[in-house]
C-alpha cells in the first residue's frame, strides 16, 4: 500500500497553482455540491412516490385476488415484482435520507450497483416467467391449471428471489469498497476482484436486455402469426 502525505501534497499543489486555478477548482466543487444537494433532495421524493404507488398497486391486486376478479396464477409473478419494487423504493429512500453531502456519491454508486445486480436479475426473471405463463395459457389452455400449479409458481417466485439475492450478495465486497474506498486493497482489490465483477455485471446486464427484447419479439411474432391464421380461417 502506498502512503501519501496529504499535507505535503496539498502544499505542492498550492505552489504549482495560481489564484485563477484555485478559483476554478472552488467553483467546480461548488457546482458538484449543488448537484449533490439536488440529488439528495430529489432521490427520496421520487422513491417515496414510487413506494406508495407500488404499495397501492399491490393492495389493489390483492383486493382483486381476494374477490376472484383476476387469476391468481397469472398475477403471482406480478405480485412478486411489485414487492421487489416496494423494497427497492424503500431502500433508495432510506439510503438517500441517511446520506450526507460527502457520502452521496458513494451511496449513489452502491445503489446503482444494487440495481444492476438484484434489480436486473429479478426484473429479467420476472419478465421471462410472465412470458412463459402467457405462452402456456395460450398454447395449452386446458392444461394450464395443472402445469402452472400454485406450488410450482411458488417455487419459481422463491427461486427468482434467491437467485437475485445471491447474485447481489456476490457484489458485497465491491459495495463495501464503494462505501469505504480505504478498504479497497484489503477487501476487494481492483485487478483480482473489482474488474472481474464489473465485467460480469456488464455481461449480465447485456444478456438480460437481449433476453427480454428477444422474448417479447418472439411473442409479438407469434401473436401476429395467430392473428393472421385467424383471419385466414374467417375468410
Amino acid at each position: 500500500m502506498v502512503h501519501i502525505n496529504l499535507t505535503r501534497l496539498v502544499h505542492e499543489c498550492e505552489l504549482q497553482m495560481n489564484e485563477r486555478d484555485v478559483e476554478l477548482v472552488e467553483k467546480r466543487h461548488a457546482r458538484l455540491d449543488k448537484s449533490t444537494d439536488s440529488i439528495l433532495v430529489m432521490a427520496p421524493i421520487f422513491s417515496i412516490i414510487s413506494f406508495f404507488f407500488a404499495l397501492t398497486l399491490l393492495a389493489a391486486i390483492i383486493y382483486a385476488l381476494l374477490g376472484r376478479k383476476i387469476p391468481s396464477r397469472k398475477y403471482s409473478i406480478i405480485i412478486s415484482r411489485t414487492v421487489a419494487d416496494i423494497f427497492t423504493s424503500a431502500l433508495i429512500a432510506a439510503a438517500s435520507l441517511f446520506a450526507n453531502t460527502c457520502s452521496a456519491s458513494y451511496m449513489l454508486l452502491a445503489l446503482f450497483l444494487y440495481i444492476c445486480t438484484f434489480g436486473v436479475v429479478h426484473l429479467t426473471s420476472s419478465h421471462c416467467a410472465v412470458i412463459v405463463l402467457r405462452q402456456i395459457s395460450v398454447t395449452r389452455p386446458y392444461g394450464f391449471q395443472s402445469i402452472c400449479s400454485i406450488r410450482r409458481l411458488s417455487l419459481v417466485v422463491g427461486f427468482t428471489w434467491i437467485l437475485s439475492i445471491m447474485y447481489c450478495a456476490a457484489y458485497a465486497p465491491m459495495i463495501t469498497v464503494i462505501v469505504n474506498p480505504s478498504k479497497g486493497d484489503r477487501v476487494c482489490s481492483y485487478h483480482t476482484c473489482q474488474r472481474p465483477l464489473i465485467i460480469a455485471a456488464i455481461i449480465i446486464v447485456a444478456l438480460s436486455m437481449f433476453t427480454i427484447i428477444s422474448s417479447y419479439a418472439i411473442v409479438m411474432a407469434k401473436m401476429a402469426q395467430i392473428a393472421k391464421s385467424e383471419k385466414l380461417v374467417i375468410i
